[in-house]
């Protein structure tokens, strides 16, 4: 670029003039374009300094996101570029337009060395914001590439391979047991038997309707074919039929419902019964039907729950058993009927899944977003009370064992599910750093102000953070398996009450864009690799599933096992991922609820409300939360400072910040303010009170 040539090689008029150098120096630097797939950069720096109509100096603002750390600082040189460093930034913005990137450096002047300088800022030009006039350019800067990458990609959701970031060591999924469930209907309401004089059983017809059962179950289920024979099994011929609709593979312990009504249009010898068999001999169970003395008619109304235990090969008949009197056909009716349904409890076969990182994915995102440029992210993880466990992350693809399993997230879903966590963001240099949420509001005192350095103090109400009510947890799923599992899952929202009384709702909504349903987790086992491969397209295909696991070095071995030191007890399943339940979600965002109540009160929840918590100091989930300690108060500290001061910088700038007016002490954290870089003009803060 010419006009870069002729920059370079401009004598800076303190110089040719031959007078003491400016307090500040300006100064641009890597300038070219940029986008997300490409760069080029020129990185000889350019003295401006003299080609800057400061005005009013270089305001620089900054601000938190949400509850996260310092995080934004843009500002504008209030005079705007001129002459040589103004046709530099026109020729920059109309070679490569909206990809014209450009570094803006402020150095300050050092008191003793006074042709030494230190650099104190470094902000990127966004050319998004350029004014070209016939005597300036006027564009704002902001001091963070890696904070305008995520803001402009943060959305975007990415197909990531999972091969490219999963560990090498993998989930041990040993299954959870779990019921299932077989269901029977009968074929026709009205049978016409033929009978003979003498005990008869008659067989019903019962439709094998369906079942929901794991691929590793080998119980025989059928239709029970109608048929009639004399007591015992034989039928005319002497030949013995032991007609079953169910079958055992193993011992196991099964249960059986169903309601029903059977009539037989005749009153017989004696009355007739409705028997449930095993093995076509042995009475389980029988029901006498009702003679009817006036009509000639005897009927039997049936409530079944039986649990039953069997053998290996052991079967199990629906038989009416009739004595007649009479060898003419009869009919027999089956009024009502609802299913017959047997339920048993069993276990898949344990699964080896593919587990990743939250470090890994976010270091993962930062690259696709910044096409691989020098950033990175970092997790400061909270050592709390279950040290032993750690989280992971598993593609809903993986679990279902698809080939080439794919996550598809976005840098804002990973954002949003370390906020419900209780961790925000802050940028250092060229990292972005995700921290418990306290850790953005320190003890330490970082700043002093006397009075006579603030004036103009406004005391109000801070209105973002005083919740009506709180939703926290996960979204609310929707099952295959018609509530027989299912229903006892845990991990959804839980929805309680701060207490705080106002005209205008402000609920408060901390929901996970992740699951941790464990029984989720497990139905999405139930189907073999290859069914789930026939079934190209799944509703849970893009879900993502937190995992809480032991620590590496927990338990031997090359495979993470699923932590269950702490577990949940739900309609008789032991449930993992129990410290994942939206009332540790609650625990872990407490001080945040502590800034506007000392309790939340439990209102609610979308599943089930009975499982007990095992492991714990309490076995009790849906209760009111006692809150321990407070962000800082529901109100802000609007004021006015001096120039002279030096805000913090770093990561210094989440302490306390200290002030005195009017002969009373103040304290609280920086949430936004403005500040002059240039020149020791007054400064405007925002403080969150501390008290």
């Amino acid at each position: 670029m010419k006009t870069a040539d002729i920059l370079e090689k401009r004598i800076p008029n303190h110089i040719k003039q031959k007078v003491f150098p400016p307090k500040v120096k300006i100064a641009l630097i890597n300038f070219g374009y940029r986008k997300r797939e490409s760069e080029e950069l020129d990185t000889r720096e350019l003295d401006v300094t003299d080609l800057v109509e400061t005005g009013e100096g270089f305001e620089v603002s900054f601000d938190r996101d949400g509850l996260s750390g310092i995080e934004v600082e843009t500002g504008m040189i209030s005079g705007g570029f001129v002459l040589e460093a103004k046709d530099f930034l026109k020729e920059l913005y109309e070679t490569y337009r909206q990809n014209a990137y450009c570094q803006l450096r402020i150095y300050l002047r050092d008191k003793v060395k006074v042709n030494q300088y230190t650099l104190i800022r470094t902000f990127s030009l966004d050319f998004s914001t350029i004014k070209i006039d016939d005597n300036r350019v006027t564009i704002e800067a902001e001091n963070s590439d890696l904070n305008s990458y995520i803001k402009s990609a943060g959305k975007t959701k990415y197909d990531i391979p999972v091969s490219e970031i999963a560990e090498s060591k993998k989930w041990q999924y040993n299954r959870m047991n779990l019921r299932q469930s077989v269901k029977w209907v009968p074929v026709a309401m009205e049978e016409n038997v033929t009978g003979w004089v003498g005990a008869e059983w008659f067989y019903p017809y019962i439709y094998l309707s369906g079942s929901n059962v794991l691929e590793n179950v080998k119980h025989e289920f059928r239709t029970q074919d109608k048929s009639s024979s004399e007591v015992g099994g034989l039928n005319k011929e002497g030949e013995k039929i032991l007609l079953h609709f169910f079958k055992a593979d193993n011992h196991v312990t099964v249960n059986l419902s169903f309601i029903t009504r059977f009539t037989i249009n005749r009153k017989g010898y004696d009355p007739a019964k409705l028997l449930l068999c095993k093995n076509g001999e042995t009475v389980i169970k029988e029901w006498p039907f009702y003679v009817h003395t006036v009509e000639d008619i005897q009927d039997v109304t049936v409530d079944c729950n039986e649990e039953i235990e069997l053998n290996e090969s052991d079967t199990l008949s629906l038989v009416v058993s009739y004595h007649h009197n009479t060898s003419n056909p009869y009919q027999l009716t089956i009024d009502s009927f609802q299913d017959m349904e047997l339920t048993f409890w069993a276990k898949g076969i344990s699964r080896t899944i593919d587990v990743i990182d939250p470090e890994a994915l976010l270091n993962k995102l930062v690259a696709l977003m910044t096409n691989g440029r020098d950033f990175s992210g970092r997790i400061e993880w909270l050592n709390d009370s279950i040290s032993q466990s750690e989280s992971k992350l598993i593609a809903a693809e993986s679990i279902r064992q698809l080939d080439n399993a794919t996550m598809h997230i976005s840098f804002d879903d990973f954002k949003d599910w370390m906020g419900v966590k209780g961790y925000e963001r802050e940028y250092q240099d060229n990292e972005v750093v995700f921290k418990p949420r306290g850790q953005m509001y320190k003890s330490d005192v970082v700043l002093e102000l006397s009075e006579s350095e603030v004036s103009d103090l406004i005391i109000e109400a801070d209105q973002d953070h005083l919740y009506t009510s709180v939703e926290i947890g996960y979204k609310e799923q929707n099952y295959d398996d018609d509530g027989l599992n299912s229903r006892y899952e845990t991990n959804g929202t839980f929805s309680y009450d701060t207490g705080y009384i106002t005209q205008k709702d402000n609920v408060l909504s901390l929901i996970s864009p992740f699951r941790a349903d464990p029984i989720g987790i497990d139905l999405l086992c139930w189907k073999t690799p290859e069914e789930s491969k026939e079934s190209a397209s799944n509703k849970s295909d893009n879900d993502i599933f937190e995992l809480v696991v032991y620590k590496s070095d927990a338990l031997p071995g090359n495979n993470y096992y699923t932590y269950d030191a702490v577990y949940l007890m739900s309609g008789g399943i032991k449930l993992f991922n129990a410290t994942l339940n939206p009332f540790f979600l609650a625990l872990a965002n407490m001080t945040r609820f502590g800034i506007v109540t000392n309790k939340l009160y439990f209102k609610g929840t979308t599943n089930y409300r009975e499982a007990t918590l095992q492991g714990y100091t309490s076995d009790l989930i849906y209760v009111d939360v006692p809150i321990f300690g407070k962000l800082f108060e529901p109100f802000v500290y609007n004021f006015a400072t001096s120039g002279r001061i030096v805000l913090p910088v770093g990561d210094d700038i989440n302490g306390l910040v200290k002030f005195r007016y009017k002969k009373k002490n103040y304290q609280g954290y920086l949430k936004s303010g403005v500040q002059n870089v240039l020149f020791n003009s007054e400064k405007q803060l925002i403080l969150y009170a501390k008290e």
